[in-house]
């Protein structure tokens, strides 16, 4: 009886070592779910006045009855049944990795206001990969040795336990106190039944909340299946966007060299060309003929997803890494696009980027946009702060060859200089101050172009297009950020096509545009309607005023977890996280704008259900199929 009395002892006691992990689950859930948004369900429960300790155990239900008295309990039964050594070193890896999924998740709800999930899991390890130097701008020190100790209190847990249990009354007492938790975990989950507040999915577990996260399906509810031409029909239905024809503008530019600058990371805060173009010198001075659209978006806030809509006007789907697109980083032609386009008519078409493509998704776009030469200025040169520099100067060496030799050319630039958070920027200048100074540099860099296509007698006829990918989008990047929802500090970008041969005046766009309609208006702008595949676009001419009517989308989902959509002034968002839609008069929403309507809510969550299910049957047709 006393061998089992010790067993017993030392199987309880080894419960110790998974203690640190579940307190640590309870600390980011306190922090980043209970003092976040309690406020918003304890109103969308329709309750009043000052919440009660229940209301507060009610959060916690799932995580006292699971981490700390299930777990603990199998924890113990393992040990009882299988006191060795063997068994205690599985009990503790597990513990560990668990460990590594919160630590994860903490900066991943604090970073994205989310769970880390599998797609973005993938982003952030080749991104860290191919720039180190960033780690320590998302993880800090005092992180990296806070996990540090929580690892090294689980393993001295686990590894003291045998030692713990062979000394008489020590044995009784720990025994005890881990008897102790567990009861005081049931009486706690028992008290948090008698709240009132409604279950939310938010409210599970942390630990199984985290894992689960990363089973991304393939897109959000599946759907009906149907051709591409069927699936664009039916976008074009329900989202009232309008096919594009000859416009007034429609080959205006043919014969004129093309060159993009896209920003990284450049939120309408950053470069305001309605209310501070004068900031801007050299876009100020191209204004005159050109195209401004004062409220045009970023379908996405990354860059790859953001991008292939600018390239290829088409929408992002649920979960590019479990898409067909993710299947092959080489396809048999390039996607159907303004790139595409004009190398078919004669252009030499070239990127030129600081960094060596490691994000898959960007290799995939680079790789089938039809560029003729991709240029990495990391390749080159060991002086890592130059890389932008290095590709700028490429690019207008190239330029000055092409127009020597009589080539038509489009360029296509893509600095990283914007991407936050910036270890130099001084704590006495404010994100929003710096990342001006970022754009103003930019604006600096264009003047040295326009000088060259003055002196080579081509500025009037290049067509210069200078947007961003994407805003902020995470609170290391502002802490101001809104977390968890999809806003203008987002999506929000500046646009400027400067066209000469096409623009006599400045045309000012009111309506509300996207990156889908980059490609369309560059096709009609160089008259390419007959060389492009034309059958995918989900974009529309800057210029149609029946963009007005039409239904714009905001995604985010794997990003933030929450997509929205505009429909003429009113937004919608859902957010897939609190599985709560909110409503309001502009791209930006607050727990003020939920949705309490029932069938209002799900015709949201249907809404964004329908463009994804649009979208995967699209890229399965007109990208991944034969061509």
């Amino acid at each position: 009886m006393k061998f089992l009395e010790n067993r017993l002892k030392f199987a309880i006691i080894s419960c110790a070592g998974w203690f640190p992990i579940a307190l640590y689950s309870i600390f980011i859930k306190k922090v980043n779910i209970e003092l976040r948004y309690f406020p918003l369900f304890y109103r969308f429960s329709g309750l009043e006045g000052r919440p009660a300790i229940t209301d507060r155990l009610f959060i916690y239900q799932d995580d006292f009855l699971i981490s700390f008295l299930l777990i603990p309990l199998l924890i113990a039964c393992l040990v009882y049944l299988f006191p060795r050594k063997k068994t205690i070193f599985l009990i503790a890896l597990v513990s560990v990795i668990t460990l590594l999924l919160l630590f994860a998740n903490m900066h991943s709800w604090g970073t994205m206001g989310k769970p880390l999930g599998y797609s973005a899991l993938i982003d952030a390890a080749v991104f860290a990969l191919q720039s180190p130097k960033f780690i320590s701008m998302y993880v800090d020190y005092d992180s990296w040795l806070k996990l540090f100790v929580l690892g090294l209190s689980s393993l001295a847990g686990y590894g003291l336990a045998r030692t713990i249990a062979s000394v008489r009354h020590l044995n009784t007492l720990v025994a005890s106190a881990v008897v102790c938790v567990l009861i005081g975990a049931a009486v706690a989950a028992g008290l948090g039944l008698r709240s009132n507040m409604k279950r939310a999915e938010i409210f599970r577990n942390f630990i199984f909340l985290s894992a689960t996260a990363f089973q991304e399906t393939k897109t959000s509810v599946g759907g009906e299946k149907m051709s591409g031409k069927e699936a664009l029909q039916k976008f074009r239905h329900v989202t009232g966007t309008q096919w594009n024809e000859d416009s007034p503008y429609t080959a205006k530019a043919k014969g004129n060299d093309l060159i993009v600058f896209i920003m990284e990371t450049g939120p309408v805060e950053f470069m305001d060309l309605e209310h501070d173009i004068a900031s801007f010198p050299t876009i100020s001075r191209l204004q005159k003929n050109s195209l401004i659209a004062y409220r045009h978006y970023a379908t996405y806030p990354g860059s790859a997803q953001s991008l292939f809509s600018l390239f290829f006007s088409i929408y992002p789907p649920f979960n590019y890494y479990q898409s067909c697109i993710s299947n092959k980083e080489h396809f048999g032609a390039p996607f159907p696009g303004f790139v595409s386009g004009l190398t078919k008519a004669g252009y030499h078409a070239s990127l030129y980027l600081p960094y060596t493509d490691t994000i898959p998704l960007d290799k995939i776009l680079h790789n089938n946009t039809g560029f003729d030469r991709i240029y990495y200025a990391q390749e080159h040169e060991l002086q890592e702060e130059n890389y932008d520099r290095m590709a700028w100067e490429e690019m207008k060496k190239d330029i000055r060859h092409l127009i020597e030799q009589g080539q038509p050319y489009v360029a296509v630039f893509m600095p990283q200089i914007g991407h936050a958070p910036w270890k130099g920027r001084p704590d006495s200048i404010s994100v929003r101050e710096y990342g001006k100074r970022l754009a103003v540099l930019q604006d600096q860099w264009l003047s040295e172009l326009v000088a060259i296509l003055e002196e080579e007698d081509r500025l009037d006829k290049t067509v210069l297009v200078v947007t961003a990918d994407h805003g902020i989008r995470t609170a290391k990047e502002d802490p101001d950020f809104n977390m968890g929802f999809i806003d203008d500090y987002s999506h929000h970008v500046p646009l400027l096509i400067y066209a000469p041969s096409a623009f006599t005046e400045p045309l000012v766009i009111r309506n509300k545009t996207s990156h889908l309609d980059i490609s369309p208006s560059l096709i009609d702008l160089f008259g390419l309607s007959d060389a492009v595949d034309t059958d995918m676009e989900q974009g529309m001419n800057l210029w149609d005023l029946h963009t007005v009517d039409r239904v714009l989308y905001y995604l985010g989902n794997w990003h933030c977890d929450a997509d929205g959509y505009s429909v003429g002034e009113r937004y919608f968002m859902y957010n897939a996280v609190l599985d709560l839609c909110f409503e309001n008069t502009r791209l930006n929403f607050s727990f003020d704008q939920v949705i309490r309507d029932s069938e209002q809510a799900e015709e949201v969550k249907n809404t964004i259900r329908q463009i994804y299910t649009i979208q995967e049957n699209l890229y399965s047709d007109f990208l991944c199929g034969e061509r």
